[in-house]
């Protein structure tokens, strides 16, 4: 998943490296390449969720609901789902 994530140019954002561009508190007085800054990065953003999501088996997506639109929460969630199936099956293996 890393390296597909990386050759789509979004595992930065899931890796929490490329963090979302910030606007001035009044978005009034933002300019446009902030703006288009801030579109660009949470297209990506939303790229990288679609992504892992699709690549989650479908009995393991509810434990997504309320994350979908955190990449980086969906990787963690990911990680921690992957290692608690693989002890487990290890665990049914040795025992």
């Amino acid at each position: 998943m890393q390296a597909w994530l990386r050759a789509q140019g979004v595992w930065r954002i899931v890796a929490a490296v490329s963090l979302a561009p910030k606007l001035p508190a009044s978005p009034a007085v933002a300019s446009e390449a902030q703006i288009a800054a801030l579109d660009a990065w949470e297209l990506k953003s939303d790229k990288a969720c679609g992504w892992m999501y699709l690549s989650i088996e479908d009995d393991q997506k509810i434990h997504l609901k309320g994350i979908e639109g955190d990449p980086v929460k969906i990787c963690s969630l990911s990680r921690y789902i992957y290692i608690s199936i693989s002890r487990t099956c290890l665990n049914h293996m040795i025992y």
